[in-house]
């Protein structure tokens, strides 16, 4: 279960044209998944990299208990 601030999901369809509801089809199974430590956060926040659909993604969450997350920010990977 991801839930997730309608304000920054109507921020990230404007930015990435990405509505964090696409998430439910992040493939979590084959990402590479990290914790967030860039700072001291009162939450477990992590970093995931994986395939929505045949394009790379980037999403980070934070998890409130086990079977739940927050999703904070989503955007596809693009070569700079």
């Amino acid at each position: 279960y991801i839930e997730f601030d309608a304000a920054n999901n109507q921020s990230n369809i404007r930015d990435r044209a990405l509505s964090f509801e696409s998430v439910a089809d992040f493939d979590f199974s084959t990402a590479a998944i990290v914790r967030d430590v860039r700072r001291d956060y009162p939450e477990e926040r992590l970093v995931a990299v994986g395939f929505l659909g045949k394009r790379l993604h980037v999403v980070l969450y934070a998890t409130a208990h086990r079977h739940t997350g927050h999703q904070f920010s989503q955007g596809e990977y693009k070569r700079g």
